[in-house]
């Protein structure tokens, strides 16, 4: 669970709200997290979590998210050490899947809590499964 942890806190550092192509590795027959999403305000408090959805589905796999309460590591420039609630993107191949498979997650967010500018993000994710 701690290893889990650690890279939930890994990929908040690198991905915290905007939209991407991201390439992971993940071994096969097991569950991997892939990605997180969280928002933070002007001033680094913690703003709404982002409402996460499938809208490209894996052909060889499925795909999880998880709430989850983590801090900003220092690639979150100013924000680094802020204590966030995101989503976490869990990815789980099929049994004996083995190759490449992709998918695309969108999520809605508010640019500032008090309603502000509406935003449309997506993720494609091109999975790797060794």
């Amino acid at each position: 669970m701690r290893y889990l942890f650690s890279f939930a806190v890994f990929f908040a550092m690198i991905h915290v709200a905007y939209s991407d192509t991201l390439k992971r590795t993940v071994p096969a027959n097991k569950a991997s997290l892939v990605g997180a999403q969280s928002v933070t305000n002007y001033d680094c408090s913690a703003g709404q979590v982002p409402q996460l959805q499938l809208r490209v589905k894996p052909k060889h796999g499925k795909v999880t998210f998880k709430k989850h309460r983590y801090t900003l590591g220092e690639n979150a420039g100013r924000c680094a050490g802020s204590s966030v609630v995101g989503m976490l993107v869990f990815y789980t191949p099929e049994k004996g899947f083995r190759g490449e498979d992709r998918f695309k997650v969108g999520f809605t967010m508010y640019r500032y809590d008090e309603g502000g500018e509406r935003n449309y993000l997506a993720d494609k994710y091109i999975i790797s499964v060794e």
